[in-house]
This record gives structure tokens, C-alpha cells and sequence, in this order.
């Protein structure tokens, strides 16, 4: 992406907001883990949750290194 600048900054704009829902679950956890809010019987609850983050937070850091290619 060397000849268009434009067009990094936009992926890597758009790549930074989408790993912001993965970065969200993973404090969001550990902050009800260590708070006691959360045990081990409550995780199924949340993998999906997790896992719909994370494929998220997946297709930004894919878009960020398309776009510092």
C-alpha cells in the first residue's frame, strides 16, 4: 500500500476499531473474574460472547496487516 496513503490510514483506522470489542471482552472478563462476579459455572455463558469478539478483533488485526504491507 506505499503508493496510496489514503488508503492505510483508512484500514488501519478501521483495524484499531475493530480490535476494540476483543480488547472490551478480555478486560470485561478479567475484571468479573477477579471481581468474584464470575465463576466457573458462568463461562459457557460467555464463550460465545468471546468467540464473536474474537473473530472480530481477528478481521482488524488481518486489516492492519494488509495494511502495513
Amino acid at each position: 500500500m506505499q503508493g496510496r496513503p489514503g488508503l492505510t490510514i483508512l484500514l488501519l483506522a478501521l483495524g484499531g476499531i475493530l480490535l476494540l470489542p476483543g480488547f472490551c471482552v478480555v478486560v470485561t472478563s478479567i475484571g468479573l473474574a477477579a471481581g468474584g462476579a464470575m465463576g466457573w459455572l458462568d463461562l459457557p455463558i460467555f464463550v460465545l460472547l468471546w468467540i464473536v469478539c474474537g473473530l472480530i478483533a481477528w478481521g482488524g488485526v488481518h486489516l492492519i496487516r494488509k495494511a502495513l504491507r
